[in-house]
C-alpha cells in the first residue's frame, strides 16, 4: 500500500478523533471554569451581604448612641425650659470628642434650635439646615448617609422622649459625623478588603460586580444619600478562587492532551495492524482490475468479514464482466449501426420529400394567381395550405436529424440585436393576429448595438417558441423580453424570455416537452396538432450556443420560457440613450390600446424626452408647432381632435405594438432636424 493512500486513510479517523478531543478539553476546561466562576460569584455575593450588616451595624450604634441623648429626662425638661442648665454641664467641647461627631443639635417642637455644637463652624449652619429640613420631612428616627455641601456625613435624627419612652415629643435631637478615612478603615478593618465611596458620575452604581484583571474584583454596594445623588461602596476583593480556576485548568488540559495522544496513537496503531495491511491487498487488486480489465487476477482475502466478503465480490464482479464484455460489444455495434441507419434514413427521406413539395407549393400558388371560381380558389387555399404545414413538419424532421448526427455549426457575425429579435417576431404577426392575440416585444436599452452572434439560429430559436406561445394561446398575449443581465469586459450577458397566457403546461410534463415527438399531453397533441420537435430544437440549439432553456407554467394561466446567452459585443453603444436638443421637445400622446402607450411612455423615459398623455375624446387642447403628436391607429379612427392641429404641427401615427422600434428611429431623426 502506498504512502500517500496510507496517508489519507489514517488521516481521516486521526482528525476525527482530535477534532473530539479538542471538542472535549474545551467542554472540559469550560465546566471548569465555569464552576470557579459561580463560586467566585458567591463568594462576592456573601461580601456585599458581609458590608451590607457591617453598615446596618455601625447604623444601629449611631442610633443607639443617639437614644441615650434623646431619650433623656434632663434633655426632655431643658426643652421645655425647666433645666437651664443642661447646655453648661453636657454641651460641651469634649462633648463631641465623646460621642465622635462632628455635629451634635437640639431642635424644640418649633423646630428652633436651642443647643447646638459643631466641629467645623464653616459647614455648621448648612448641616443643621439639611438636618432639620430631614426632620421636616418625618425622617426620624433614622440613621443614614446625608449630603451637605460636598461632604457626606453619617446622620442620625430622633424625638427627644422622656426616659420611659412613652411621654410626648419634647423635641428632636441630630448627631452627625463626617465619612472620613478614620471611618473607611473601621469599614475595611471589619470587611477585611480596601473599601471607599465612589460619588455618583464617577462609579458604576448598579452594585454589580468588576474583575481588574486576573488578581482583584471591585464589588459595588449602591449607597442612598438624602440630600443628594447616590453613591456606591466599593469593596476591593482578591481573586483566589480565579487563580485556583487557572490552574485547575491548566492542569486538565495537560493530563487531557496526553491522554488523548495515547489513545489516537494506539487507536492508529490498531487501524494499521488490523485493517490497512489487507486494504493493501485489495488496492493493489483493484488497481490491477483497472489496468487490466477482466484479464486480471482475482482478489483473495480468506478471513470472513466484510473486507473478505468485499474481495469475494469483486472476484464475482470480475467474472461476470468477463462474461457480459463480448455481448455488450455485439451489442454496441449493433445499436450504433441501427441509430446511423434510422439518423441517415430521417435525413434522406425529409431532403427527398422536400423537393416535391417545394414544387406542389408552387404550382398551387401559380395556379391560385389565375382567375377560378370561388369553390376552386378554396380548394386551393385549403390544398397550399396543407401542403406549408406538412413542409414545415418535413423541416421539422430534417433539422432534427442534422442534430442528430451532431451537425451544429455556429456561424458567428456582427448582428443589430434588436432587428435580429424583432424579425421572427413580425414573420408571426399575422397568426397572432387573426386570433386577435396582442404580441409585445420588450428590448433593453441598455443593450449594446452590436453583438457577434448566430443570427440563423437566434431567428430559429424564437420562431420555434414564439410559435408554440402563439398556437397555445386562444386569447391574450406573448410577450417577448430581453434585458441585459450583466457582463464583463467585452462579454454581455443577454437574458430572453417568451411568455404566453396560453392552455399551460402540467408540473409533470415540464422536463418531457423538450424531448423528441413529446408534447404536454394527450389532448394538446389532438387539439393543436404538430409533431413535438420545436422545442426539442429549440432546446438543443440553445445548448450549442452555451445556454440552457428553462420552463415555468400553471394550467390555465400560461408559460414561461427563458434563457440566457453570453455574447461578444461589437459595439457598446447601447440601443436607447437620452437625447440632447437645443431645443425642448414636446411629446402629446394620443393612444387608445394600453400597451402601444405604455411601450411609448417608457422609450420617451428612456431618452429623457418630457410627454404629456391625452386622453382621447376629451376637452379639445391647444398645440403649438414644437410639439410633437404621436397617435396609434385607433385614436386615430376614434378621435376627432385632430382637427385643431395647426399645420405645422409634427405627427406619427403607430399602427400597433410591432412599430416602436420605428418611433425610437423617428424620434432620433426628429432630433437631428431641431440641432441647427
Amino acid at each position: 500500500m502506498s504512502i500517500g493512500l496510507r496517508i489519507r486513510t489514517l488521516a481521516q479517523p486521526a482528525l476525527l478523533l482530535a477534532v473530539l478531543a479538542v471538542v472535549a478539553c474545551i467542554v472540559g476546561v469550560d465546566q471548569i471554569q465555569s464552576g470557579f466562576r459561580q463560586l467566585e460569584e458567591d463568594e462576592l455575593l456573601r461580601a456585599r451581604a458581609r458590608a451590607r450588616r457591617v453598615l446596618e451595624k455601625h447604623f444601629a450604634s449611631e442610633m443607639l448612641r443617639a437614644r441615650d441623648w434623646a431619650e433623656w429626662d434632663d434633655a426632655a425638661n431643658w426643652l421645655d425650659g425647666r433645666n437651664a442648665g443642661f447646655p453648661a454641664s453636657n454641651l460641651t467641647d469634649s462633648t463631641l470628642s465623646v460621642l465622635e461627631e462632628d455635629l451634635l443639635v437640639y431642635w424644640n417642637r418649633g423646630l428652633a434650635i436651642l443647643g447646638s455644637l459643631s466641629r467645623d463652624s464653616m459647614a455648621k449652619r448648612e448641616l443643621e439646615r439639611d438636618l432639620r429640613y430631614q426632620v421636616s420631612l418625618g425622617q426620624f428616627p433614622s440613621s443614614g448617609f446625608l449630603r451637605s455641601g460636598s461632604d457626606l456625613y453619617v446622620a442620625t435624627l430622633r424625638e427627644v422622649k422622656s426616659s420611659n419612652g412613652e411621654s410626648a415629643r419634647h423635641g428632636w435631637l441630630g448627631m452627625a459625623h463626617k465619612v472620613d478615612r478614620k471611618m473607611l478603615e473601621s469599614l475595611s478593618e471589619d470587611l477585611q478588603c480596601r473599601v471607599w465611596i465612589s460619588p455618583a458620575g464617577t462609579a458604576d452604581t448598579s452594585g454589580r460586580s468588576h474583575f481588574v484583571g486576573d488578581d482583584s474584583a471591585v464589588v459595588g454596594i449602591p449607597l442612598v444619600i438624602e440630600g443628594g445623588a447616590g453613591a456606591t461602596l466599593q469593596l476591593g476583593l482578591g481573586r483566589p478562587l480565579h487563580k485556583l480556576g487557572l490552574q485547575a485548568s491548566r492542569r486538565f488540559v495537560f493530563h487531557f492532551t496526553g491522554a488523548s495522544l495515547s489513545f489516537v496513537a494506539l487507536a492508529l496503531f490498531l487501524l494499521e495492524r488490523l485493517v490497512l495491511s489487507r486494504l493493501h491487498r485489495l488496492t493493489t487488486g483493484v488497481d490491477r482490475i483497472r489496468e487490466e480489465g477482466a484479464a486480471a487476477p482475482p482478489v483473495v482475502d480468506p478471513r470472513i468479514d466484510e473486507i473478505g466478503e468485499l474481495s469475494r465480490r469483486i472476484d464475482e464482479m470480475v467474472a461476470a464482466m468477463r462474461r457480459s464484455q463480448t455481448e455488450l460489444a455485439a451489442a454496441l455495434d449493433e445499436a450504433q449501426t441501427a441509430n446511423r441507419a434510422r439518423v441517415n434514413f430521417l435525413a434522406s427521406m425529409t431532403h427527398e420529400l422536400r423537393t416535391p413539395l417545394n414544387g406542389v407549393i408552387g404550382l398551387t400558388e401559380y395556379v391560385l394567381k389565375t382567375e377560378r371560381d370561388a369553390e376552386s380558389r378554396e380548394a386551393l387555399e385549403l390544398s397550399r395550405g396543407a401542403a406549408l404545414g406538412l413542409l414545415e413538419t418535413i423541416n421539422g424532421v430534417l433539422e432534427f436529424a442534422r442534430l442528430e448526427k451532431g451537425v451544429v455549426e455556429l456561424v458567428l457575425d456582427e448582428a443589430d440585436l434588436e432587428a435580429v429579435v424583432v424579425e421572427p417576431v413580425k414573420v408571426l404577426a399575422s397568426v397572432a393576429a387573426k386570433k386577435r392575440i396582442v404580441i409585445q416585444i420588450e428590448v433593453d436599452p441598455a443593450l449594446p448595438r452590436l453583438v457577434r452572434i448566430d443570427s440563423a439560429r437566434l431567428r430559429q430559436i424564437l420562431n420555434n417558441l414564439v410559435g408554440n406561445a402563439i398556437k397555445f394561446t386562444e386569447q391574450g398575449s406573448v410577450r417577448v423580453r430581453v434585458v441585459k443581465l450583466g457582463g464583463v469586459g467585452g462579454v454581455v450577458n443577454v437574458g430572453f424570455e417568451v411568455v404566453d397566457t396560453g392552455v399551460g403546461i402540467p408540473a409533470n410534463r415540464l422536463d418531457a416537452i423538450f424531448e423528441p415527438f413529446e408534447q404536454a399531453d394527450p389532448e394538446t397533441a389532438i387539439k393543436f396538432g404538430g409533431t413535438g420537435l420545436g422545442l426539442t430544437i429549440a432546446g438543443r440549439m440553445v445548448r450549442a450556443m452555451g445556454g440552457a432553456i428553462k420552463v415555468e407554467s400553471q394550467l390555465g394561466q400560461g408559460s414561461r420560457f427563458r434563457f440566457e446567452l453570453s455574447l461578444d459585443v461589437a459595439d457598446a453603444k447601447s440601443l436607447v440613450s437620452p437625447l440632447t436638443t437645443r431645443r425642448t421637445i414636446n411629446v402629446r400622446l394620443l393612444a387608445v390600446d394600453n400597451g402601444v402607450r405604455e411601450m411609448m411612455e417608457q422609450i420617451l423615459s428612456q431618452m429623457n424626452l418630457r410627454s404629456e398623455v391625452v386622453e382621447p375624446k376629451l376637452a379639445k387642447r391647444s398645440y403649438g408647432s414644437g410639439h410633437l403628436v404621436v397617435l396609434d391607429s385607433q385614436a386615430l379612427l376614434e378621435n376627432h381632435e385632430l382637427a385643431s392641429l395647426p399645420p405645422a404641427a409634427n405627427i406619427l401615427v403607430l399602427a400597433d405594438a410591432e412599430h416602436v422600434r420605428e418611433f425610437r428611429i423617428h424620434l432620433m431623426a426628429y432630433r437631428y432636424e431641431l440641432v441647427p
